[in-house]
């Protein structure tokens, strides 16, 4: 299976590789000719992706590798003329079968992000991140707003308040009496003998609303809300069989192209980057896994070529 996959692409798609080509890059290729089915080289005689490059190299002289940086090893060049291997190789059904259902996947895969696909060729504008709270019936009356919900920002939420208590009379010496409105907030206060401290008031409306976070992009009319704090991007490098790998997570909230970012590590960095789904790309949006400790250059590329502030980058 390996040999097929690999001579189907030197065959068929060896010109349009960038040289040099990552090992670890080339096996994804691979391993994306066939969708459904796992390119286990534990099983293989080889044991390791290394090993089959070797033998390709030294037996079938259909390749040159090297290793660009300790470690790293990568495709130089194809050796494509003269070869009568590769002249007599035919695509066989089997293949042509996972092909097309690789094509499938691709396209689905496409007509899933349209978004991103729709401005990929456009510089990335990072967005206007506003910190918002969502009103609700414990607090309606006293901000002033309807029976709806209203999204207000934290300076607005402080001026209502301030309002609320100075239109009612209820400041005394730097403190605030507490009425039948207010009371609603305290689960264990009287109204009758309580003041409290304006901090203390303020804080107990924050507990009684719902934070969430506003995202204005500049390719969108509409912005978008979520739910709670917005999370920072997220870098963790882990040590996995002996292999040292950097996760990047909550990509998709900032609406960065994952297939440009990438790239952008693979020709930084020289160093594998995949699109990596695991069980918490649920929770996390999409994750991008590249190879060794990243931390230092995915910091500087994102904060440089996309603009990403330093309080949304989080190194954990």
């Amino acid at each position: 299976i390996l040999n097929t996959i690999f001579f189907y692409l030197c065959q068929r798609k060896a010109k349009t590789f960038e040289l040099p080509l990552l090992a670890s890059h080339f096996y994804t290729i691979m391993q994306d000719c066939v969708p459904g089915l796992t390119l286990d080289l534990k099983l293989s005689s080889y044991k390791k992706f290394s090993k089959f490059l070797q033998h390709q190299q030294e037996i079938n002289n259909l390749i040159s590798i090297d290793e660009i940086k300790p470690g790293v090893l990568a495709i130089t060049s194809f050796n494509l003329t003269n070869n009568e291997q590769l002249d007599s190789f035919r695509t066989p059904l089997w293949l042509k079968n996972y092909l097309t259902k690789a094509s499938d996947v691709a396209a689905a895969a496409a007509a899933a992000s349209v978004t991103e696909s729709e401005f990929s060729n456009t510089k990335y504008t990072f967005p206007v991140i506003t910190e918002l709270w969502k009103t609700n019936s414990r607090v309606n009356e006293l901000l002033g707003c309807s029976s709806s919900t209203h999204y207000l920002r934290a300076d607005e939420v402080r001026q209502a308040v301030r309002s609320y208590v100075i239109r009612n009379n209820l400041n005394s010496d730097k403190q605030v009496k507490l009425d039948s409105i207010l009371i609603r907030l305290f689960k264990t206060k009287d109204e009758s003998t309580m003041l409290i401290g304006w901090n203390e008031l303020n804080n107990a409306v924050f507990d009684a609303m719902s934070p969430c976070t506003e995202l204005s992009f500049v390719h969108l009319e509409q912005p978008i809300r979520i739910n709670g704090h917005i999370q920072p991007i997220e870098l963790e490098c882990i040590d996995r069989n002996r292999k040292r790998q950097t996760f990047i997570r909550y990509l998709d909230t900032y609406q960065i192209n994952l297939n440009e970012l990438c790239k952008r590590i693979r020709q930084g960095a020289s160093v594998s980057a995949v699109i990596n789904d695991t069980d918490e790309t649920k929770r996390t949006g999409r994750v991008v896994m590249a190879q060794g400790n990243q931390n230092s250059f995915i910091t500087r590329l994102l904060k440089d070529d996309y603009g990403v502030p330093s309080k949304y980058i989080k190194e954990i």
